[in-house]
């Protein structure tokens, strides 16, 4: 029948725990006003005890010190005795002032001064153990009242211990409540540090976008302009001129490379005054050293070419300019050519020409600064593009890394609500 009844019968209705919603912003209240942690009061009473106990152990030292024996005694016991008495204040002394007030009242500070305590106490009663049997016959009143009131602070480490042990759990709790959420809050502050230099990348990307379009247009707007066609085609111009310019220079160089070395022998010869030549004839091999297509662009150059290659001409015939067979015909057939032709003259001329015709054209109306600007206009647009390309890549860390920080306070507000749950029974979330 109760089986039947089970089955068929209404369920009972589950009640429904109550879940308490804390907004993050008032979590710090919340726990101030449901959390007290351990009894500071009862805490207090104890290190007072405990401190008015240390005092009272002081004074009980000062006794011993000032303590006068009166009596005659043995000379090597009353030595014995005073020396040990003399040890004794001493290391009492030491350890009594490594006791100090705990930096606050929380558990793990009520536990580090209980274990300072505690280790003080072994130190007091090791001297205790080994000075007091020589100190106690001559001193046996002081010894009597220091031996009570160190017992005393003995009793006052356990109770505080006992205290201690009593409040264990919770006070490690509410030790790991306050570093979760300390925890906890040093997270969510650094998820609105990230927030808002997030909203100044975006900001600053933006604005660099704008300045990268603008940048374009402005340089397309010039590209498409009458003027920049005009240069465009004067550039062209330019261009085939430099190429016409180009090809005469090799023809030139070609022409005066056979005399290349027999007139390097000339230039050598006068030099050293081995044979006579003209002031001028002098000036214009050391410039034709240097450049030879810049030394005959001066068109007064030319017959003191011809006048110099006749004297060279005259001195390989003399075999006093030494060749080799080939290169003496090349050489003397090109000497011929150059002064009987006008050939290399006329090329000559002409790639004087083409420089002033290109140096004119360059400075057609500065037609050529539209280049300038749209190379600047490059450059400007390529740099604004690399910082873009940084902070989009700043951007993507500082996103990457407040997804990490939101997962770890996700983890962090869970574990916060559990130990919250633990010590006052309630459910809780944070909103």
């Amino acid at each position: 029948m109760n089986f039947f009844r089970k089955l068929f019968g209404k369920k009972e209705k589950q009640e429904q725990k109550l879940i308490i919603e804390i907004p993050e912003n008032k979590l710090k209240q919340w726990l101030n006003e449901e959390l007290k942690g351990l009894d500071e009061n009862e805490i207090k009473k104890q290190y007072n005890e405990i401190l008015q106990t240390t005092e009272e152990i002081k004074s009980s030292i000062s006794d011993l010190e000032a303590a006068v024996f009166e009596e005659n005694v043995d000379k090597r016991l009353f030595e014995a005795s005073t020396r040990a008495r003399s040890l004794l204040i001493r290391k009492l002394g030491s350890s009594l002032e490594k006791v100090n007030q705990p930096s606050s009242f929380n558990f793990n500070a009520l536990v580090e001064f209980h274990n300072s305590l505690l280790r003080e106490m072994v130190s007091i009663v090791n001297a205790w153990n080994a000075h007091s049997y020589l100190i106690n016959p001559l001193f046996r009143k002081e010894m009597h009242e220091l031996n009570n009131r160190i017992k005393k602070l003995g009793q006052l480490i356990d109770e505080l211990g006992g205290f201690i042990e009593k409040n264990r759990d919770y006070g490690e709790k509410f030790n790991e409540l306050n570093s979760i959420a300390e925890d906890f809050n040093n997270i969510s502050k650094k998820i609105i540090s990230t927030r808002l230099e997030i909203e100044g990348s975006y900001s600053k990307v933006k604005e660099l976008q704008t300045d990268i379009d603008a940048k374009q247009k402005e340089m397309l707007s010039l590209s498409d302009s009458e003027a920049t066609r005009k240069a465009q085609a004067l550039q062209s111009e330019v261009e085939q001129l430099r190429n016409e310019k180009q090809r005469l220079e090799s023809e030139i160089l070609q022409e005066l490379s056979s005399i290349g070395k027999p007139l390097k022998k000339y230039n050598k010869m006068a030099d050293s005054e081995e044979i006579s030549v003209p002031k001028e004839s002098k000036l214009f091999l050391k410039d034709y050293a240097k450049d030879p297509l810049l030394a005959l662009s001066d068109e007064k150059n030319l017959p003191v070419l011809k006048a110099v290659l006749k004297h060279t001409e005259e001195l390989i015939k003399e075999n006093r300019i030494d060749l080799k067979d080939k290169k003496r015909d090349r050489a003397l057939s090109q000497i011929k050519n150059i002064i009987d032709n006008d050939v290399l003259a006329s090329r000559i001329n002409a790639y004087r020409g083409l420089s002033e015709r290109i140096e004119a054209k360059l400075k057609i109306d500065n037609s050529f600064e539209i280049f300038k600007k749209m190379k600047e206009f490059e450059f400007k647009i390529n740099s604004l593009e690399q910082e873009l390309l940084k902070d989009r890549e700043r951007l993507k860390e500082l996103e990457d890394d407040i997804k990490a920080q939101e997962e770890l306070k996700k983890g962090r507000k869970e574990k916060l609500e559990g130990v919250i749950s633990e010590l006052t029974g309630k459910e809780i979330k944070i909103i």
